[in-house]
């Protein structure tokens, strides 16, 4: 950790010129509060950052980190898979495959390392060239959705895109909420309100994969909460942690904790109370926090991986995302080819189509 901390200065100005604004991930902001909640040795991980510099200025930057998975040691993102977009950093004019391949070449020489696992990359990662042509692809093309909201300068413009039914069907779930109280939708300021929100969809997300019998590492995790309530107060300039909450009368009852990164918000973890599922909340929710975004000046909502169909009517475009691996050893290629593009796409299709008891099963086995 002090090396990266002497790190983040340079960190922070290299990403400051980045024009990948998807590379949230990669910021110092991020991965440095990720880090001293994470990169620890009990948990296994030790921070592997490459980084390339010209003229004495930091042009290049592959966050990294080295854990175990079973027998394996292997190089993956930085906080993956707390981040949901990997990417390198790259200075403005300064193309990424040359020091990809030098990065690689060192990588390469290191001892004791089997494999490097790149999760969600996007098709318009500065990273992704270098990848097509040196790594191997893993698992099924995925994609992000997201809304360009450069097409809706005003609200009214915003509200233009329902048809007749969806405006009656939104209608329809705020009548139904009211029936407890006022409907309102705030933004919830740094510290103690933020905090209290964000634990509050952590553990209704928690509660709504549990009834579908399914798991997400990041969050079941307990640091999950201390990492956002650092993260919320280390973020600065043009990164930023938005936390909503929407209430009906006195009562919470659906959230959304979301990153900013230049003009494009990014909905990180949403949620609502499940005992309200059937009221659609957490559908509202989404239309004022996109609404939201429009008057705070963002140009772009991702809603990131994975392109589940719930999230085509707040789409306009998807972007592809691919995960790829490169074999450093004989025990890599086995855990690359054998297991990431083999065997683990299998097991996933499997799991997702099992009912919902099957899969907490097997997620209860996971867990432990």
């Amino acid at each position: 950790m002090p090396s990266l901390e002497r790190l983040a200065d340079d960190w922070r100005g290299l990403h400051g010129r980045s024009t990948h604004p998807h590379s949230v991930f990669q910021s110092a902001e991020w991965c440095l509060a990720w880090a001293r909640h994470y990169a620890k040795p009990e948990h296994g991980i030790e921070p592997c950052v490459v980084t390339g510099y010209q003229d004495g200025s930091l042009v290049f930057l592959w966050p990294l980190m080295k854990v175990r998975k079973g027998p394996f040691t292997l190089l993956r993102w930085l906080s993956d898979p707390f981040a949901q977009y990997g990417d390198v950093l790259v200075a403005p004019g300064v193309d990424a495959r040359p020091w990809c391949r030098g990065a690689l070449e060192f990588l390469r020489r290191l001892k004791g390392i089997d494999c490097l696992r790149l999760r969600h990359v996007r098709a318009d990662a500065a990273i992704a060239p270098f990848l097509r042509d040196e790594f191997h692809r893993a698992g099924d093309t995925e994609e992000a959705p997201f809304l360009d909201l450069t097409a809706y300068p005003t609200e009214a413009d915003y509200d233009k895109r329902y048809s007749r039914e969806q405006r009656k069907r939104r209608g329809k779930i705020r009548k139904s909420l009211e029936a407890m109280g006022p409907v309102e939708f705030a933004t919830m300021p740094a510290g103690s309100l933020m905090d209290r929100a964000m634990e509050q969809a952590v553990a209704q997300k928690r509660l709504w994969l549990a009834e579908r019998g399914l798991y997400s590492q990041p969050l079941m995790c307990a640091l999950l909460e201390p990492f956002l309530r650092e993260f919320s107060r280390s973020a600065t300039g043009a990164i930023s942690l938005v936390t909503s909450c929407l209430t009906a009368g006195n009562r919470p009852i659906s959230w959304e904790i979301g990153l900013r990164c230049g003009t494009t918000h990014f909905g990180f973890i949403t949620a609502h109370d499940t005992s309200l599922t059937d009221a659609s909340p957490a559908r509202l929710h989404m239309d004022l926090s996109q609404r939201q975004a429009i008057r705070d000046g963002m140009r772009v909502f991702d809603l990131m991986v994975p392109g589940d169909p719930h999230k085509q009517s707040w789409s306009s475009g998807r972007t592809e995302v691919h995960d790829f691996h490169a074999p450093l050893s004989l025990a890599g290629r086995l855990y690359g080819h054998g297991y990431l593009s083999l065997l683990r796409p299998l097991i996933r299709r499997l799991y997702f189509k099992a009912p919902a008891t099957i899969r907490a099963r097997f997620t209860r086995l996971f867990s432990a």
